[in-house]
């Protein structure tokens, strides 16, 4: 595995873990987590940190899926 694809691996796991903290905890700071997993930030900016999240201004997709906890009715059995 070449560096580069090394590095797709890490942000890859680093982000589909984010989407779960992110969606746990409304103080998740994903640049703040990117720097701790060894994410480097190649664009000089952090919104595409920001931009691997599914959703954004505080409300995230529910992991493993599209959709948004207003968007899920319960259903009773």
């Amino acid at each position: 595995m070449t560096h580069d694809e090394a590095e797709n691996v890490r942000v890859n796991v680093m982000w589909v873990t984010a989407q779960v903290l992110a969606y746990l905890d409304a103080n998740f700071d994903v640049v703040e987590f990117a720097q701790a997993c060894g994410v480097t930030n190649r664009h000089r900016t952090t919104g595409w940190l920001r931009a691997g999240l599914r959703g954004g201004d505080g409300h995230f997709q529910r992991p493993g899926t599209t959709l948004y906890d207003e968007d899920v009715t319960a259903t009773t059995a």
